[in-house]
């Protein structure tokens, strides 16, 4: 089917495609024309937030899903017959449930609200085409919960695998409010890269960089647009008065929306963590920008409406049609013109694409000034201001590379495999710990960001070159570890198995030797390749455990006798074989099989004694001895630990996915449903 990343590209592209039609039918659904619903897809397609999500994991496909949401909802609000009811229920129960599967269960729950809302303002604003309000109140819960079951193969696994990660409980405010949108990146929405153009270039040792971005920000850029603000501002001025009230009504939501994206700059966001639960579990407000983008887009799209309209309402728009536009090009050349406040870094770029916002909010009201001459051509011309607006910042954005980027071996990714003692396919992979200051440690070599991060092998590169990650995605690793990693110090990565370690280097002067590591290789100037000296092996065995509560602290973990796997730590709650686990005996292990759901070894011990293997533990691992079952238990916070006897023993460990065979079978459940409300509908239309 083509090379991973060629196919990656494209089906995300297919995503940006698909969210830009849904907003598209969107606007449809409020019945606004085809031109005006196709300057609400672009502006959605190609906002600086959407661009920024090309590199943001599965935030782009989930994002691209939330109008869908809102169209089936309305669909079922509009249903006047049992079966148009069942096919409105049907699609929303797969809008949903294709979120679900996705993984982005907060980006779906947004979408829910999102859909809610604006299905509300086309209540109130269509009341010839509604259905009954029992039946509606009914239909959208109905397929949510549909949804849900559509999204069980996704939802029902991670709901019971997340008790042994960070989300199991609301996450501590400072790092649920991390990522949270500054005041001052509010500029970007008119100006664009005002803060996003000036990190790629200074990087994130600014202070500036440090206050208003985080360090590292999440999305490059939040423009939304001139010639789209401009538009929007139309709508909010419309002379018809259901129309201003309906464009007021979206627009709440998206400032709503807005304002809890700030996160810790107000209370909004811990109010919402408070009055809706599940949502205290998600990190960086900065994703509620999903909800602000689309609707924005559909005031826009309301706002293209206006300037084809009959000549009496064209009449009663003339006094308004420069209000909200003017407005727009006014605050453009204020920020431009105040961008002399800004820091000496940021000034320019805040200049400049305030400059853009203002030149393309001056091309809409060109249009509209011109719009009896132009006719029907002013919906065309409006498509190619916005395109060209918007498509400058996506084209700075969205940074499509060559393909054999990624197929090349980096100086680190080949140091790292000729050095590694078990490079074949079916041994544990080597494992890579990569300090965060190597990003900005390695800006002096003058490479583009991404060539900096192929060749110090970020994480996300590193793992389909064979090298494992560590610590790995923050959501999935237990707490323990992500206490233990905040030590910083050479234990940790002993106590984990890390073989080796990417750390940032002086640029003046021989490269720094570190105690504890071993100089490899400098694969970029600023950054070190070391191994890690006295690392545990991916398993071994431990002569006896110690017992403690689920309070274990980082500190016990890393005592002498722990590190250097004479002990190994276990729960009180841990099987009986396990916590008896005393003596003196001495053995090794080896591994023979490694996979990532299975994994084999040889071990031989002279008395009883623990099998530790530093490989994540978690609901599901199951364990033989000799192809009978063992008891299998949590070691050091992270690691598997199964009781062995003297002599040798072949140990197996192998996966079964806790829910997986429920979670399927809710799927195929709700798929069913689903799929015969289409069919009804279908049959009686």
């Amino acid at each position: 089917m083509g090379p991973l990343p060629l196919m990656c590209t494209w089906l995300w592209f297919l995503h940006l495609v698909a969210g830009g039609v849904g907003v598209a039918l969107l606007a449809r659904r409020f019945h606004l024309a085809h031109a005006a619903a196709a300057v609400g897809g672009l502006a959605w397609g190609l906002s600086g937030f959407v661009g920024s999500t090309w590199t943001t994991g599965v935030l782009l496909p989930g994002a691209a899903l939330l109008p869908w949401v809102a169209v089936a909802m309305i669909d079922a609000a509009r249903a006047t017959s049992r079966s148009a009811l069942a096919g409105g229920v049907a699609e929303v129960a797969l809008a949903v449930g294709a979120q679900l599967l996705l993984g982005e269960v907060f980006l779906c729950a947004m979408g829910v609200g999102l859909g809610m809302a604006l299905t509300a303002a086309w209540w109130w604003a269509h009341p010839e085409e509604r259905g009954s309000a029992w039946t509606t109140g009914a239909a959208l819960p109905l397929g949510v919960g549909i949804g849900a079951l559509v999204g069980g193969a996704s939802l029902i696994p991670a709901a019971l695998a997340a008790a042994t990660t960070s989300r199991a409980e609301a996450l501590p405010r400072e790092i649920a409010e991390g990522w949270s949108v500054h005041p001052v990146r509010l500029l970007e929405l008119v100006a664009s890269g005002a803060l996003g153009r000036a990190w790629e270039a200074h990087g994130s040792a600014s202070p500036w960089a440090q206050g208003w971005l985080g360090g590292n920000p999440l999305s490059l850029d939040f423009y939304l647009g001139g010639s789209v603000l401009a538009l929007a501002a139309m709508a909010l001025v419309a002379d018809d008065r259901r129309g201003r009230r309906l464009a007021w009504a979206v627009g709440g939501v998206g400032l709503l929306a807005l304002l809890i994206a700030m996160g810790k700059h107000l209370p909004l966001h811990q109010m919402l963590r408070i009055l809706v639960p599940p949502m205290a579990r998600m990190r960086a407000p900065e994703k509620y920008l999903a909800v602000v983008v689309p609707c924005v887009a559909l005031l826009a799209a309301m706002g293209a409406m206006r300037l084809s309209p009959s000549e009496e309402a064209s009449e009663l728009l003339a006094r308004r049609l420069w209000l909200g536009p003017g407005i727009v090009v006014a605050v453009a050349l204020a920020v431009a013109a105040a961008a002399g406040a800004l820091p000496s870094e940021v000034a320019p770029h805040a200049r400049a694409g305030a400059i853009q916002g203002a030149l393309a909010a001056a091309a809409v009201l060109l249009v509209a000034h011109q719009r009896f001459r132009l006719g029907a051509r002013a919906g065309l011309l409006l498509l190619v201001v916005v395109t060209f607006d918007l498509g400058v910042t996506t084209k700075r954005i969205v940074h499509l590379g060559d393909a054999e980027l990624l197929d090349g071996t980096s100086i680190a990714a080949q140091t790292i495999r000729s050095d590694a003692s078990q490079p074949a396919l079916d041994r544990p992979p080597p494992r890579l710990y990569r300090a965060k200051p190597v990003s900005a440690s390695t800006r002096a070599s003058g490479l583009p960001t991404e060539a900096r991060s192929l060749a110090t092998l970020r994480e996300n590169v590193s793992v389909p070159r064979g090298i494992a990650a560590v610590p790995g995605y923050e959501a999935a690793a237990p707490p323990t570890v992500t206490a233990m990693m905040a030590l910083k110090q050479k234990a940790v990565l002993r106590l984990l198995g890390v073989d080796y370690a990417l750390l940032p280097q002086r640029l003046d002067g021989p490269p720094r030797q570190r105690d504890g590591f071993e100089l490899l290789v400098s694969p970029l100037p600023g950054a070190g390749l070391y191994r890690v000296r006295h690392v545990l092996p991916r398993a071994y065995v431990a002569t006896a455990a110690l017992l403690g509560g689920e309070d274990i602290t980082p500190e016990q973990l890393l005592r002498p006798e722990v590190v250097e796997g004479r002990r190994v730590w276990v729960e009180m709650s841990a099987p009986e074989p396990i916590r008896a686990a005393v003596g003196d005996a001495e053995g090794r292990c080896t591994v023979t099989s490694f996979h990532t759901a299975e994994l084999t070894a040889r071990c031989e011990a002279t008395g009883p004694a623990l099998a530790v293997f530093v490989e994540q533990m978690a609901p599901g691992w199951i364990a033989t001895v000799d192809g009978v079952p063992a008891p299998v238990a949590v070691g050091n916070g992270v690691a598997r630990v199964v009781p062995i006897g003297e002599g040798e023993s072949e140990v197996r460990l192998s996966f079964e996915t806790p829910g997986g065979d429920l979670g399927v079978g809710a799927s195929g459940v709700g798929l069913l449903l689903a799929l015969a409300g289409l069919w009804w509908r279908r049959r009686r239309s």
